[in-house]
């Protein structure tokens, strides 16, 4: 996403500007095996439930212009590489610690290191080779802009989610921001804090929750940016890792891994 950093949660109050991305440990893979879609062709109808998360009707109720969708899911993750190449990344690392902290596999927290400033998105067949599955089972990216010439800005929404190893929908990264509603900086509640949003966040997470419930997966899971953010994620359920991560990006205030439980039906 140009202009907003990769690596963060951002989520300014109700109603303001939302970005959900992970940071990531980096890896370097020479093998581009692409992951096996769990379903045939894996298109976006094989993603209907991560796609429904995306609050498409209520983004077009406020937006009175034409708008682009731009889509991509697993089966052209090679596209979505090239796109953003950083959000394909920062995904990989909040499945590494997931890896590490919420499965049954022992790993050495440190055997990936080597690759932390690669910087490449390649990252999860690495991943994948160590736990001797598919990380990645469904993905499903929408960027929605608007086709208005009379603006500069022209990103209305984009999310970014996963059913991701061990058992887990990841919320990768979510954005809304309506660029007809440009904040003063003198009321801007930091640097990423530029547009207002649509007062979604409560309707994505539900959505996020009810498609976890479908897939049958376990958590729901995010990072946070900031320890401001957190009281806030509480509120929808949301709880801070009680993992070493969890706990120092709780104690540093930046990039603090949240997550969900999922109570199945």
């Amino acid at each position: 996403m140009k202009g907003y950093p990769k690596g963060s949660i951002e989520v300014p109050p109700v109603g303001g500007t939302i970005l959900v991305v992970a940071k990531i440990i980096l890896i370097y893979s020479t093998n581009k095996r692409l992951p096996t879609p769990c379903c045939r062709g894996d298109s976006l109808g094989g993603n209907v439930c991560l796609k429904q998360i995306f609050p498409k009707t209520e983004i077009e109720a406020e937006i009175q212009y034409p708008i682009k969708y731009t889509e991509f899911t697993l089966e052209s993750i090679h596209e979505l590489i090239k796109d953003e190449p950083r959000l394909v990344h920062s995904a990989c690392l909040r499945v590494w610690d997931r890896v590490i902290t919420a499965s049954r596999i022992q790993v050495d927290p440190m055997m990936l290191a080597s690759h932390v400033n690669e910087q490449d998105p390649w990252m999860f067949l690495q991943i994948t080779n160590v736990v001797g599955e598919d990380v990645f089972k469904k993905l499903y990216f929408v960027r929605a802009e608007v086709i208005d010439k009379t603006i500069d800005y022209k990103i209305a929404a984009q999310l970014a989610v996963a059913q991701s190893f061990p058992n887990d929908l990841l919320l990768i990264d979510l954005l809304m921001s309506n660029p007809y509603k440009l904040i003063e900086e003198t009321k801007r509640k930091s640097h990423l804090h530029k547009y207002r949003g649509y007062g979604l966040l409560g309707t994505v997470f539900q959505n996020a929750k009810s498609c976890a419930q479908k897939l049958g997966c376990n958590s729901v899971v995010l990072t946070a940016a900031t320890g401001t953010l957190v009281p806030l994620f509480e509120q929808y359920g949301f709880n801070v890792d009680n993992t070493p991560t969890g706990l120092m990006g709780h104690q540093l205030g930046v990039s603090i891994p949240m997550s969900m439980r999922v109570v199945r039906g």
